[in-house]
């Protein structure tokens, strides 16, 4: 597990020094994922084990990744083709909005994961795995 600390300083920043997300290793292990993919991934991961959807910009995205606008882009999109991620358009407050949430039924059914594998088994009326 690598932690990724935000080093950004400047008076204008959307990322707080003490904001941290982590690397786990299955998502560069069973889900293969590399570069941006990997930290926008991880970056959402770390809102969905808090039990909330990311709905932090692309700005913000970019900003805490480290990557560029394009970058962040293509991320986003390969990973909502991938089904590793949701896309939500809400609109709260007079505003628009997007949340992006893990999908659970793309992690891999190792560990941490197996809990929720076996609600979703059961929710579906399948067998829990043991």
């Amino acid at each position: 597990m690598i932690t990724y600390t935000s080093q950004t300083t400047s008076d204008d920043r959307l990322v707080l020094p003490s904001c941290y997300y982590r690397i786990w290793g299955f998502m560069t292990g069973e889900m293969q994922l590399k570069k941006t993919e990997l930290l926008v991934y991880a970056l959402i991961y770390s809102y969905f084990k808090s039990a909330q959807p990311f709905t932090g910009s692309q700005k913000y995205i970019a900003e805490f990744t480290g990557a560029g606008k394009s970058a962040t882009e293509a991320a986003l999109k390969s990973l909502l083709q991938k089904g590793l991620i949701a896309k939500r358009h809400i609109r709260e407050y007079g505003r628009d909005h997007i949340e992006y949430s893990i999908v659970v039924e793309a992690l891999p059914n190792i560990g941490i994961h197996k809990d929720m594998h076996n609600m979703l088994a059961k929710e579906k009326g399948g067998r829990n795995e043991e």
